[in-house]
């Protein structure tokens, strides 16, 4: 049985956009950790905002997806609820960490959107409190689905995670997770192997767009405009290693560099292997070949 939720739920809106979603739970569960309640938010028709409603939207999400499992690719490995918390400080950077698979695209465009826009984590997963959480994911149609799983995540003998990172929080990986689970409805690690950063940000909820870095004839110009302008942006690098830069790798753009003059003379990237990298303007040019910026 499939685990993805679509919304048909017509009572139950906290936020008062006219849809039921991932938002509302969020909205009710904040408030009822802070002693207040919403407006609105009356899921069960009786005329009161309460415990009930919290619970009946709960429920509504149906029973937990247990775990992707097809195409691990060490052929080992145990699931485990991991005891650190969802979001330990807000999203950041730093909290991505590459595994066992080759999705560096995914993880890149998870950084870049924490660099500028942190907040827009917490709308798009949300821990139920008992070892299952949401997540929201949005189809290339522009179709919304929610799909509740469990908090299990692979590790390896030694306890380490195989795939993405524990950082001190769980975002990233149980992210990871949800788009193995939705990404060609696979249901797969393996199918999220390889791909472009676009469709991560279109997964995310996202407009984007993508250009060959030589169509910009000041791209540390840009890149910084981006930033100012709020815009997640990730870059591909070319084929074959230049300098420091991983041939055939998406970096998350962080920050530009400026000399004392105020003058751009390199990027701040992150590289999604877990480290942060600085090079310069002639780096930028010559080792990345794709830039991928969202939309303002």
């Amino acid at each position: 049985m499939s685990s993805t939720i679509y919304l048909s739920l017509v009572p139950g809106d906290a936020t008062g956009d006219l849809n039921v979603d991932l938002d509302d739970f969020v909205v009710l569960k904040q408030n009822f950790n802070s002693g207040t309640l919403p407006a609105q938010g009356d899921a069960d028709g009786d005329g009161d905002v309460d415990l009930d409603d919290f619970v009946l939207l709960k429920a509504n999400w149906g029973a937990a997806k247990n775990r992707p499992i097809i195409g691990n690719p060490t052929g080992s490995g145990v699931y485990v609820v991991p005891v650190q918390p969802l979001f330990a400080d807000g999203a950041t950077p730093t909290d991505v960490k590459q595994g066992k698979v080759g999705d560096c695209y995914y993880l890149a465009a998870l950084a870049s959107v924490a660099v500028v826009d942190p907040d827009r984590f917490p709308h798009l997963i949300a821990e139920l409190g008992d070892g299952t959480f949401l997540t929201r994911y949005t189809y290339v149609s522009g179709e919304v689905a929610i799909a509740r799983l469990t908090m299990e995540v692979a590790v390896n003998t030694s306890g380490g995670t195989i795939y993405a990172g524990i950082r001190g929080d769980t975002w990233v990986a149980l992210m990871e997770k949800a788009f193995a689970h939705f990404r060609y409805g696979a249901d797969s690690y393996e199918s999220i192997d390889a791909g472009w950063p676009d469709g991560v940000y279109r997964a995310l909820g996202l407009d984007s767009h993508s250009d060959w870095t030589w169509n910009y004839p000041d791209l540390p110009q840009y890149l910084a405009d981006c930033l100012e302008a709020g815009q997640a942006v990730t870059l591909v690098s070319q084929t074959t290693n230049v300098g420091p830069i991983v041939a055939n790798h998406v970096y998350a753009v962080t920050d530009v560099v400026r000399d004392a003059g105020g003058v751009i003379t390199g990027v701040q990237l992150y590289n999604p292997w877990g480290s942060y990298l600085e090079i310069t303007n002639a780096q930028l040019l010559a080792g990345f070949r794709l830039v991928t910026a969202v939309q303002a």
